[in-house]
């Protein structure tokens, strides 16, 4: 299928492009012209052979990657190869994994500056100054000495954008560069993208599995499933108007609001009272305390789903760490089922509440068997003999909705989806009253999240359990809480039912959360 919006400013032209690496077909025969100064939205499920096209025209293929096209050039004939870094840039998905931790912002950007355009350091070191203020990103010639880890992960990603427009490119590609920010944070990259696209006349392939973010960007598009472009053309018409029954069955599945339930009157599993936490400063010239939580006080009923929302750095996640027992307040406490929980043992604290991290593959050992991960915690909570636990395993692979054979796989093996309901069916192992979930599914894509958004609906109903769901994604908290707090610096600024809170925000902060997610052309489906 062809998607051709050729400008006279030049194009990359793609044709027949297949890309092979063993066995696998990763890339089938797929067709598209990328234009000056229009957005080419590549949009799929997880495996669907987005990134790899998108390598594939950056020339960066992974090893044993076999790389096949008709034409593969820029209008002047020049390969992807040779364009690269100059002519052509890219923007990754993670800016802690794309920048090195051990050099500066500025020896970074500059190493890119003088690596195509040679030139003095001065120079290279003037242009950057000149993008970082450009991208937004405060007190620029300030940061050129700071290291990746001392800025927010939206100021890092600013920094990436920085560095792609270092050569003045004329194509960018953008690989979920918005995937892990605030809804807050990702309206404003978008939108400065947007900007730099049209000021400098800029062609750009931005690859996401969000619909949301495609409205907001792309000018057209194009969807990709198993390897081949299934449907393609503007994006109002594709959102609006789909003409394959893929791209319908994505719509469909993003998240809807779900009318909430109300637990007023029954006894609190989970309280928390005046939490604060104080870090000391770092360094061996110290320097001063950092408040992350202050006053911080909340209750969770028995079978019900509170959710905790807020831009990057607003304590969300420091509150779930003390909530969890990972991290102790500076002040306040917390109790479980109304006893102090520093007067619990660990081994019973982790019986009652248990965790599921945003990144299944950072929290599952990927040199153990799924079978290994999940007979751990039942090893080390319940009193069942081996051959109990071998059964009890196959039985929580069930809940979670993966086969038996699952169990004999390492996380490697596993995609993103399967990978977080092995994550569940830890957490679920030591049966307890209540899950901590810190972003479960900002990392899936749409119809993967919506699975594991009815799976966790599912097993509150059927466990009776009670949640704590931390998200930036204001439509999944929509669909699967019962009540909502809103955290600003540190603070809970607002708590209310969460059909309530979305129709009538009274925090400044929530309508600027609300104002800022991205709704599909004519439909307002979020």
């Amino acid at each position: 299928m062809t998607l051709d919006t050729t400008a006279a400013a030049g194009a990359i032209t793609v044709r027949d492009l297949h890309v092979r690496i063993g066995e696998v077909h990763a890339v089938r025969g797929i067709d598209f012209t990328l234009s000056a100064g229009r957005t080419l939205a590549l949009v799929g499920e997880s495996g669907s052979g987005k990134s790899m096209t998108a390598l594939a025209l950056m020339g960066l293929n992974p090893p044993g990657a076999r790389v096949t096209a008709e034409r593969l050039a820029l209008d002047d004939g020049t390969t992807p190869q040779n364009a690269r870094g100059d002519r052509i840039a890219m923007i990754f998905q993670e800016p802690m994994t794309a920048l090195n931790p051990v050099f500066t912002i500025g020896d970074q950007l500059c190493a890119v500056y003088r690596r195509h355009r040679g030139g003095s350091m001065r120079a290279a070191r003037e242009r950057a100054v000149e993008l970082l203020d450009r991208v937004g990103v405060p007190s620029a010639r300030t940061r050129l000495g700071q290291y990746p880890h001392m800025m927010s992960g939206g100021q890092r990603q600013r920094v990436l954008i920085a560095m792609a427009l270092m050569c003045e490119p004329d194509f960018l590609i953008a690989d979920e560069p918005t995937t892990a920010l605030d809804v807050t944070t990702q309206v404003k990259l978008l939108d400065l993208l947007a900007g730099l696209r049209d000021e400098f006349g800029l062609g750009m392939l931005f690859i996401t599995h969000d619909l949301g973010v495609v409205a907001r960007i792309a000018d057209d598009v194009a969807v990709m499933k198993h390897g081949e472009i299934v449907e393609t053309g503007p994006c109002a018409r594709v959102l609006t108007a789909p003409e394959h029954s893929y791209t319908r069955s994505l719509i469909d599945s993003l998240p809807q609001p779900v009318p909430p339930t109300a637990h007023d009157g029954a006894a609190p599993v989970l309280s928390a009272h005046g939490l604060g936490r104080v870090y000391p400063p770092r360094g061996m010239f110290g320097g001063t305390p950092f408040r992350a939580l202050t006053d911080a006080s909340l209750s969770l009923s028995k079978g019900e789903v509170l959710g905790i929302v807020g831009e990057s750095g607003c304590g969300k996640s420091t509150l779930a760490r003390i909530l969890i027992g990972l991290d102790r307040p500076t002040e306040g406490r917390v109790e479980l089922g109304g006893e102090d929980m520093r007067n619990l043992p660990q081994k019973l604290r982790a019986r009652r509440i248990q965790p599921v991290f945003q990144d299944p593959f950072g929290s599952l050992n990927p040199s153990w068997t799924i079978r290994r991960i999940l007979d751990l915690p039942l090893r080390l909570h319940t009193q069942l003999d081996t051959s109990a636990r071998k059964a009890r395993v196959l039985e929580l692979l069930k809940d979670v909705g993966l086969p038996e054979r699952a169990a004999e796989a390492t996380p490697r093996a596993l995609s993103g989806g399967q990978r977080q309901r092995v994550a569940i069916a830890r957490a679920l192992a030591a049966e307890p009253q209540i899950l901590i979930c810190d972003e479960p599914t900002s990392a899936l894509d749409v119809s993967v999240q919506a699975q594991v958004l009815e799976l966790l609906r599912g097993l509150i109903r059927e466990r009776d359990l009670s949640m704590v769901f931390i998200s930036h994604d204001l439509a999944v908290v929509q669909a699967i809480c019962d009540r909502v707090i809103v955290m600003d610096l540190g603070r809970i600024v607002e708590e209310s039912a969460t059909d309530r809170l979305f129709a009538a925000p009274r925090h400044a902060r929530t309508q600027a959360l609300k104002d800022a997610v991205l709704e599909l052309p004519d439909t307002g489906t979020t």
